[in-house]
């Protein structure tokens, strides 16, 4: 393999990761999304994850691909070119409210793990992400990209084992728990198993919009952008079938608990409960470091400038101010329900303006 093919093998690897990791979060990671999203569907559920995958393959290229041609600098030139002036400012402003909330729920999320797990207080735990965030988004896109592109594959791998080795060891227990699903009271996120999977991914459009035209943009290969999408849909769609089949084959027990994926863990081994707290924190950051950056870059262009760094400090503390002593659940309940509103709206303008230039170079 020549030096080249290696660099772009590497930066494929980089924006997969990067994809990967940054919808994962905490709610996979926990399984608790997949849990109400998928595993309440029963066998139905892995219908659903295949129809999430085929949805994010096309956002994820379309978007990366927008980028990398256009050029789009700020996450507010993609819903501007998307949508309008008009409408586009109005996403564009959408989604740094969304993001900020996004950053201080994990904020909070990590400070809940760092005190149960670590038995640290909750304002240090709180600190303790805020400064790990901060001190990456300090140095910009290409910082990002390489701390959550590394970690990305990473956290697939653990996630992937932990839940392979359950699969293999109760394969024989996946049909009979998902036939179970339906007497137990598992929340279901969606009203039918088809809608499962188009409403996660609409539920994350928001974000990866804001996200990955700036990705697109970073990188100097249409293939390598377009390559690293596809194979981050491909995370994704293996971590999610793997980890829906490993809580099926043992939901009598674990479908009331909140983090059934740390009880899989500690089923396996004892000594991975540590790890699988590792996890957990890896996951909030991968989620929480994108969030930050991109109301960041909605706030500054310039991400050289020393306003730049100001800003970076003055929001990434004004958040971590907000996790740790105001109650921000009427924030969330507000923005929240409309994402994935605002995700399908955008999904939907995005496809009508690719169907629109292909008539025109037609």
């Amino acid at each position: 393999m020549t030096a080249g093919a290696f660099q772009n093998a590497l930066a494929t690897i980089r924006v997969a990761g990067a994809i990967a990791a940054m919808i994962i979060g905490a709610g996979i990671a926990s399984g608790q999304e997949l849990m109400q999203f998928f595993v309440s569907e029963g066998l139905y559920g892995f219908g659903g994850a295949f129809i999430f995958f085929i949805l994010c393959a096309y956002s994820c290229v379309s978007l990366v691909n927008h980028g990398y041609k256009y050029q789009c600098d700020n996450p507010e030139q993609f819903f501007i070119r998307v949508a309008g002036p008009r409408v586009g400012q109005f996403f564009s402003w959408y989604s740094t409210l969304f993001l900020f909330t996004v950053y201080i729920v994990m904020i909070a999320g990590a400070a809940a793990i760092a005190q149960s797990a670590l038995d640290l207080n909750v304002e240090i735990g709180a600190a303790l992400m805020a400064g790990l965030v901060l001190s990456t988004v300090m140095f910009g896109l290409h910082s990002l990209i390489v701390a959550i592109g590394t970690l990305g594959p990473i956290l697939v791998l653990i996630l992937i084992a932990i839940a392979g080795i359950t699969v293999v060891n109760n394969i024989t227990e996946i049909a009979p728990g998902a036939a179970a699903v339906s007497g137990l009271s598992i929340a279901s996120a969606t009203s039918a198993w088809w809608l499962s999977g188009a409403i996660y991914l609409s539920f994350q459009f928001v974000g990866l919009a804001s996200f990955l035209p700036a990705v697109g943009k970073s990188m100097n290969n249409s293939k390598v952008v377009t390559n690293g999408a596809i194979l981050g849909s491909l995370f994704l769609l293996l971590v999610i079938v793997l980890i829906c089949g490993a809580l099926m084959s043992q939901i009598a027990t674990l479908h009331t608990l909140e983090i059934p994926m740390l009880y899989l863990a500690e089923k396996i081994s004892p000594s991975l409960t540590g790890v699988f707290g590792a996890v957990m924190i890896v996951s909030i950051y991968t989620t929480c470091a994108p969030a930050l950056w991109m109301v960041l870059r909605k706030l500054v262009s310039d991400e050289r400038s020393v306003k730049y760094k100001l800003v970076s400090a003055v929001v990434a503390v004004s958040g971590y101010i907000i996790a740790v002593s105001v109650p921000f659940s009427k924030l969330v309940n507000m923005i929240y329900p409309t994402v994935g509103y605002a995700g399908i709206i955008l999904l939907l303008l995005m496809g009508k303006q690719q169907i629109k230039m292909r008539r025109i170079a037609g």
